[in-house]
């Protein structure tokens, strides 16, 4: 089995320093970033008014390190909601000088996010919305990449700070045992994971 390594982060950790010890291990980072706005970024729960700023430099300190000799692909990604589906961000997004940018309909899961979601759900209609007012991005080469809650659910493995492997399963997320423990299979069929629920290769990594 081959496993590929990658991050998706608010960017707060990210400096230099990590990545010319830890970038020739990633394939790809991905940095969640919402909205433009620096106020609507402080509501969402992202940074103190400073979130924008700070996920631009973080793609230069990542486009720095590739120019000297890294490859690690960088993707921006954008939870759609209340707050932020009517934004045009594709200003913002050129600033980024990412390649790719996927928007996720905001999806609530048991446990994790119930409690605050419920004011931020969005119907399908809005979040049609927010693809047809930024969809011109692709005119400057940017993957435009739009998934709905539908294809969120049993889509993605990902690996929590403890080491174990989850996914969304029916809205609640299902854990393994930590992987240095079980190893990689068995952890992965604790989850139940199908991989033919991948759309395609690229889905796996960025």
């Amino acid at each position: 089995m081959r496993l590929i390594s990658t991050i998706i982060t608010n960017g707060h950790y990210l400096d230099k320093q990590w990545l010319d010890e830890f970038g020739s291990y990633i394939k790809a980072i991905g940095i969640s970033c919402d909205s433009s706005n620096e106020d609507t970024q402080k509501q969402l729960g992202r940074g103190n008014g400073d979130h924008v700023s700070s996920t631009i430099n973080s793609f230069k300190l990542i486009n720095d390190y590739n120019f000297a000799g890294g490859s690690i692909l960088m993707k921006l990604n954008t939870v759609v909601n209340k707050l932020n589906y009517k934004e045009d961000l594709t200003d913002f997004v050129l600033k980024t000088g990412v390649k790719r940018w996927k928007i996720f309909q905001l999806l609530d899961i048991i446990g994790e996010n119930e409690k605050h979601s419920k004011d931020l759900i969005i119907s399908k209609e809005e979040f049609e919305f927010f693809k047809d007012i930024n969809q011109k991005i692709t005119d400057n080469n940017v993957d435009f990449v739009a998934e709905d809650t539908s294809q969120l659910i049993d889509t993605y493995i990902m690996v929590n700070p403890e080491g174990r492997f989850f996914s969304n399963r029916n809205h609640i997320y299902k854990h393994s045992d930590p992987i240095h423990i079980v190893g990689v299979e068995k952890a992965l069929s604790q989850i139940d994971f199908d991989q033919r629920n991948l759309q395609d290769i690229n889905r796996m990594f960025i």
